[in-house]
């Protein structure tokens, strides 16, 4: 089943917790209007459940995502210097063993959405690397190094760190999950 852009960060937040329409706007960086179309539709599908103390997954809706969300391990904002490409930079952590297109392909996926680029990094034994060509990051960006081992203290080896720039936080987000969808589509 493919999943719209605000339903798949709207069932990320709500994977953790059970949050109402403000708080999910709020951490997913969309307007309470699309919210509450996104919780509508989700709810008709039976994915989540609404009441007065707020929204949650439900079982069946747990199943639905967990294809996409259980490869993604945690979703932030970075301050970059060397590796910056525009204003704001989201990254997301993602589990090992996923069949990795081209970096370019999946760049163009996250530009469709409004990005301005992407830079995809594998963990290896002792740091993260570029995944077209192993040099580690440290070479290139050391303080930008530094930044991704504290936002991602808990990695494994052969984990990737997606980071998507954009001009604003909400079309950087919208370009992440495009890519981790596509991700996602690559291993099923």
């Amino acid at each position: 089943m493919e999943f719209s852009i605000p339903a798949l960060r709207i069932a990320f937040v709500l994977r953790a917790e059970r949050l109402g329409r403000r708080r999910i706007a709020d951490h997913t960086g969309l307007s309470e209007m699309s919210v509450r179309l996104e919780l509508e539709q989700l709810r008709a599908l039976g994915f989540i459940r609404m009441n007065r103390s707020g929204c949650q997954l439900t079982a069946r809706g747990k199943r639905a995502f967990s294809g996409i969300l259980d490869r993604v391990t945690h979703v932030q904002r970075l301050t970059l210097d060397g590796l910056r490409i525009d204003d704001v930079s989201v990254a997301a952590q993602l589990r090992a063993h996923l069949q990795l297109p081209e970096a370019w392909r999946l760049r163009d996926e996250a530009i469709r959405e409004g990005a301005s680029g992407l830079i995809l990094l594998i963990r290896t034994k002792e740091e993260w690397a570029f995944t077209h060509n192993m040099e580690p990051v440290c070479i290139h960006a050391p303080r930008d190094a530094v930044r991704l081992d504290e936002a991602f203290s808990s990695v494994d080896t052969g984990q990737l760190c997606l980071i998507v720039s954009g001009a604003t936080e909400s079309v950087c987000a919208a370009g992440l999950w495009r890519v981790i969808c596509v991700l996602s589509q690559k291993q099923e």
